[in-house]
């Protein structure tokens, strides 16, 4: 163990008191929502489509 503790860096071009590791990590969380959201349509969208065909090949 040691009693060195280095310090956390942070960004000092926006004025954010946040470490950078902070910052990164909700970078990366955004991404996984957005995915997440982007599935979500594309299956909404292929089901309408579906949807669609039928009733118009059902007529």
């Amino acid at each position: 163990m040691t009693s060195c503790h280095a310090k956390l860096k942070t960004d000092k071009q926006k004025n954010d008191k946040r470490p950078n590791i902070i910052s990164d990590y909700n970078l990366g969380v955004d991404r996984i929502k957005s995915s997440r959201y982007a599935m979500l349509m594309l299956y909404l969208i292929a089901d309408m489509c579906i949807n669609s065909s039928f009733i118009l090949m059902s007529h």
